[in-house]
């Protein structure tokens, strides 16, 4: 049987990385691989001093193990559930390379929290789901960011 395949990209941040308990409660290991999609800003070259260049390869190389070091510890526990995961890195603009990622790929479904921006403040920091949305043609689970007051508002307190 042909597993689906399954894009979460994630940022820096803890918020990112809150779509996961979400995903193992809805999608069974035997049936998805997942991808953990971690877009950088695209390295460059850089004078350290005088006698010493870090290229721009050198440079995305680290940036490769970083990431790998950062996941690893999600990385195994997914994999203690029976997923099979696959960590990636990219770079350059998160959008275009998602999207260059789910082509490539084949991806059935991405999975993604949002921070539920409006206004002026999409308008200022953009919304990479938002982009996504209008795009591509894949399924978007979206995980909105809850305002704190939120949830006292909900329960009518």
């Amino acid at each position: 049987m042909k597993k689906n395949k399954v894009l979460i990209p994630l940022d820096d941040s803890e918020f990112s990385m809150s779509v996961l308990p979400h995903v193992t409660n809805l999608l069974a290991p035997d049936r998805n691989e997942l991808f953990l999609l971690h877009v950088a800003p695209q390295p460059n070259s850089t004078i350290v001093n005088e006698e010493l260049v870090v290229y721009a390869d050198q440079e995305a190389e680290s940036l490769k193990e970083l990431n790998r070091e950062t996941v690893e510890p999600l990385v195994h526990s997914l994999e203690k559930l029976g997923y099979q995961v696959s960590p990636e890195c990219a770079f350059g603009d998160p959008t275009k390379e998602i999207e260059r990622f789910v082509e490539e790929r084949d991806i059935d479904l991405i999975a993604m929290t949002t921070h539920g921006r409006e206004g002026l403040s999409r308008l200022l920091h953009g919304s990479v789901a938002q982009q996504l949305l209008h795009h591509l043609y894949v399924p978007i689970l979206l995980l909105r960011e809850v305002p704190e007051d939120w949830l006292g508002g909900a329960l009518g307190e």
